[in-house]
This record gives structure tokens, C-alpha cells and sequence, in this order.
């Protein structure tokens, strides 16, 4: 009971909540008992399985930036990158200050960065560095829409 209770009310950090989610709760029984929708739920267990494999790829101080309420979507929205890619994005949002929606381009810039491979201006852009999967996916557009 003492579980559900920390979820209903959300004591605590998120990341601390989240992982209590998935702990042998239906999600729509979870939805009755503490009002977080399935949706949210799903929203909160990826983004706390991404920050713990930042806790294990970058510093304590990148970590503890995603620790505010609003990290999640952030998160989230990262996920389909592998860890190490995770790490440089996140380091990159802290450094340029990025909500959720920058963060989904940001992460779909990094994701289609290698399949694009030799399309035009393609070699004047590293991959390894995602202000540059963003510049290039930046410079398509633009090219796209001449």
C-alpha cells in the first residue's frame, strides 16, 4: 500500500516514482488506484530506463539535470537512440537548453544521420557530433524545399 501511496501522491523525485510503475501493476488498475493514465505510465518507465543507462554513460552532474519534472518527456524522446548516442544528446540539451520537441528532432536527426549516407553534403557533417546530425538534417530541408 505504501507503494501506491508514493504514486498517487508522486512523493518523491520522478525517476524515484517511475520505477515503482512497473512492479507488478496492471496499468489500468494502476490508472484506477493513483489517476496516472497509461499513457503517462508507459511515458515514465522508458524515460527512467533512459536515465539509468545515462547514469552509466555520462557524469553525475549531466544525470542530475533530468532529475526536475519535466525530464521525462525530454527522456523519452531520446529513447530510440543506443547509449552512447544518448549521452552526447543529452549533454547537447543541456548545453542548448531543449524542450521535449527539440530533443525529438535532435534524437531523429542523430537516428537517420548514417542511412543518409552520400546524399549530397553528407561528408561535411560527423555523425559522432549531434549538432552536426542536426545541421544536416537542417541543410536537407533546406535543399527540399528550394
Amino acid at each position: 500500500m505504501a507503494r501506491l501511496d508514493i504514486l498517487a501522491n508522486r512523493l518523491g523525485l520522478w525517476f524515484e516514482y517511475a520505477s515503482l510503475i512497473s512492479e507488478g501493476f496492471i496499468s489500468t488498475t494502476l490508472k484506477e488506484i493513483t489517476g496516472i493514465a497509461s499513457i503517462e505510465q508507459n511515458l515514465l518507465v522508458v524515460a527512467n530506463q533512459v536515465r539509468d543507462s545515462l547514469v552509466e554513460a555520462t557524469d553525475a552532474d549531466t544525470v542530475s539535470y533530468f532529475n526536475n519534472p519535466g525530464s521525462p518527456e525530454i527522456l523519452y524522446e531520446i529513447r530510440i537512440l543506443n547509449t552512447p548516442q544518448r549521452a552526447a544528446a543529452a549533454r547537447f540539451i543541456i548545453r542548448h537548453g531543449f524542450d521535449a520537441k527539440k530533443a525529438e528532432e535532435l534524437a531523429r536527426s542523430m537516428k537517420d544521420y548514417p542511412r543518409r549516407f552520400e546524399e549530397r553534403g553528407w561528408e561535411f557533417f560527423d555523425g559522432n557530433i549531434p549538432g552536426d546530425c542536426l545541421a544536416f538534417m537542417f541543410f536537407r530541408q533546406a535543399h527540399e524545399h528550394k
